[in-house]
């Protein structure tokens, strides 16, 4: 049997490393930028799926601009209070639909 050290510890900091969204991107790439991205005004924000499809977001200015270089996961929000789930989950339906319409054309 193995035994592991500290196991009490060991799993929960193992889940964190697995689980970590640091490392997987920066901000989108271009096309992604013009082409597969959803601005929501009610939000402020700016909606895309990553690579590996993680709902994704960063700050829109009032110009219509994005603020590519403080993007962020959309699970690690942590203030959820005043989200309006049904527009989010609305933002999220159209990314997906629009990823599907893009792989069924390739």
């Amino acid at each position: 049997m193995l035994t592991l050290p500290n196991a009490e510890g060991y799993l929960p900091r193992l889940y964190k490393i697995f689980t970590s969204h640091e490392t997987k991107m920066a901000k989108p790439n271009l096309f992604t930028q013009m082409f597969e991205t959803v601005l929501s005004l009610h939000f402020g924000r700016t909606f895309w799926l990553d690579e590996e499809n993680e709902f994704c977001s960063a700050p829109t200015f009032k110009n219509g601009s994005t603020d590519w270089e403080m993007w962020d996961y959309v699970s690690e929000w942590e203030d959820l209070e005043g989200v309006d789930f049904t527009k989010l989950f609305d933002v999220h339906r159209t990314l997906v639909q629009q990823k599907t319409l893009e792989e069924a054309r390739a």
